[in-house]
């Protein structure tokens, strides 16, 4: 069956038959205060409760990180569900039934199929699970689980299992539970007999890693060969279900982590990121025998801005690294690169050194292009020649940049690193041949007026002006400002230069210094004119801790309304109904 649109006064009735403290305080402890109810934020690293829930207006709101809305945006922001599911779940709990419709013949048999892949790899999932903690022929694979340091809770958490050293042991099993074999061969757990005589398991022999989507449903399997045996990771093939191209492993058990921290590692291997997440790292994914893909970025961008690539100090490693930066920032994303000291994976850096050296190297690892930079000074050498290639090499990631703000301050920095003209470089990038993402040569030299053009003073909205005034006054406030999406509402275009200016110079410096910011801007002058204007007429800020509160509200405010504006603009360009309904529940979310 699927969902009709769901009318408003529907989704209204629901919410009013559900408390949404109640809902809240399955996932959050929480405890009374005043006329509200508080506790730590899950959206963001708390230490001071700021999340707060008001049974009377039956909506949450964070004053730390500005996240809020009513029960249906709790749900999906928290359990990572779609609206509609989250609006199941809450129907459900309230007792209420959804208008639905059939599905066509076609529709029916696609879900059939994801269901019962989906259930086949839970079930063998389950039984690898149950091998690995029960069995007797497991016990070589809890002698190697546990000279690699992975502790029961560990196990448990991430469903570790062991796949036995016989050719039938989970086709077996499926027989007995009365499983059809032919839903394991399409889900890549058995293979088919060249002979056609029958099928054998994939996984024979090997350490379970069940790989999970971001709902917690297990799509597919990798393993880790014990013996000798080829290839020594093995994962399920591409289903229906699983596409290696848009899956990341740590998602389902990670992604929590990651929103509290406002920032993700990027890892290679499942033993790097389980030795993590047990030494207290959770923010972290890992990628699955592939490179990172365009469809991988659109996953992290959906989660935070924030992210640090760390591969093994190894040819292959710096090349996986060198090939995932463009991806960063082609998607508008701040990206770093730690490249672990030879000999060393995440996995026995960790061991060795701990989280707090763990987080402190991590920190002051290279943004992107820095990286990027170096990595061709020591390549090409600096020479004139060398200097040359690597600028080549660089300003191939630069045309990737849709930001003309970023995009200007990236090759002024590139120009200072280099010693070379700005004006150079943007000639050089002009006349370029057009790549994936590149913007013509037209809109290169428009990027690169635009920054230098226009009114120097701010004159629109001096709400914005006070909000950039209190960040540059009390920079340390800067990080949680980041995902309040300051760059889709702001009105003044000069305004919203300076502070794309300075998220960039943050993400490059990781701090944000005035006085360094307007050093950066010297090729920007309007941008420099109206940094000092603000500069000069911010006044001191009494309660530091309230006004960040406010402007957290204010920004929250505004990013809501921009993306309520631009929801109805689509919706009075919708096509058809399902497109209609798709844009009327987004608009539901942000009431």
């Amino acid at each position: 069956m699927a969902f009709h649109h769901i009318p408003n006064d529907i989704l209204q009735d629901i919410l009013n038959s559900v408390n949404i403290r109640e809902v809240i305080e399955g996932y959050v402890p929480l405890k009374k205060s005043g006329q509200n109810w508080t506790g730590l934020c899950p959206f963001h690293a708390d230490t001071d409760p700021s999340f707060s829930v008001n049974e009377a207006k039956q909506i949450f709101y964070c004053f730390g990180c500005g996240q809020g809305g009513n029960a249906i945006s709790f749900l999906t922001k928290f359990k990572g569900i779609k609206f509609i599911e989250a609006v199941q779940e809450l129907a459900k709990l309230a007792g209420k039934e959804l208008p639905v419709q059939p599905l066509s013949p076609q529709a029916q048999l696609r879900k059939k199929e994801h269901q019962e892949l989906i259930e086949v790899n839970e079930t063998a999932a389950a039984f690898y699970h149950d091998q690995l903690l029960h069995s007797g022929r497991a016990a070589a694979a809890r002698q190697y689980l546990k000279h690699r340091g992975l502790s029961s809770e560990t196990i448990q958490q991430f469903r570790i299992g062991y796949a036995p050293d016989t050719w039938d042991g989970l086709l077996t099993h499926l027989k007995t539970n009365g499983i059809d074999s032919r839903l394991a061969l399409a889900a890549g757990l058995l293979v088919q007999r060249e002979d056609g005589s029958g099928m054998y398991d994939r996984f024979r022999n090997r350490i379970i890693f069940p790989i999970q989507d971001r709902a917690g449903q297990v799509i597919a399997l990798g393993g880790r060969a014990l013996g000798d045996a080829m290839p020594k990771y093995l994962n399920s093939p591409e289903s229906p279900i699983y596409k290696k191209s848009n899956s990341l492993y740590g998602l389902y058990a990670n992604k929590n982590a990651i929103l509290q921290h406002g920032y993700g590692y990027i890892v290679e291997g499942y033993m790097d990121l389980l030795a993590l997440w047990q030494a207290g790292v959770k923010p972290v994914l890992a990628t699955l025998g592939t490179a990172l893909t365009d469809e991988h970025i659109k996953i992290l961008k959906g989660l935070v801005k924030d992210w640090t690539l760390v591969f093994d100090g190894d040819n292959a490693g710096i090349n996986a690294t060198i090939r995932g930066i463009p991806l960063f920032y082609a998607a508008g994303l701040r990206v770093k690169a730690f490249i672990l000291p030879e000999k060393h994976d995440p996995d026995t850096f960790i061991r060795k050194h701990g989280p707090e050296i763990w987080e402190m190297q991590t920190a002051g690892a290279l943004s992107g292009l820095d990286f990027l930079l170096e990595h061709g000074i020591r390549t090409h050498g600096d020479s004139p020649e060398g200097k040359a290639q690597t600028l080549d090499d660089l300003l191939d990631l630069i045309q990737l940049i849709q930001d003309p703000v970023r995009k200007a301050l990236v090759i002024t920095h590139v120009a200072q690193a280099m010693g070379v003209k700005e004006d150079s470089l943007w000639r050089k990038l002009e006349n370029m041949p057009a790549k994936r993402n590149q913007a013509s040569a037209e809109k290169v030299e428009a990027d690169r007026k635009k920054t230098a053009a226009g009114s120097a003073i701010p004159q629109g909205n001096r709400a914005e002006q006070e909000l950039l005034a209190f960040i540059l006054d009390q920079p340390r406030v800067l990080p949680l400002f980041l995902n309040a999406s300051l760059e889709i509402w702001m009105t003044d275009p000069v305004l919203k230069g300076l502070w794309l200016a300075l998220t960039h110079h943050y993400s490059v410096y990781g701090k944000l210094t005035p006085e360094s910011l307007v050093e950066d801007l010297q090729s920007m002058p309007n941008l420099r004119e109206a940094l000092l204007h603000i500069l000069k007429k911010t006044p001191p800020c009494e309660d530091i801790d309230a006004m960040t509160e406010g402007m957290l509200r204010y920004c929250e405010g505004q990013k809501k309304k921009a993306l309520r504006q631009g929801i109805q603009e689509q919706i009075l360009a919708a096509q058809t109904d399902e497109e209609l309904a798709e844009l009327l529940k987004k608009l539901q979310t942000l009431t």
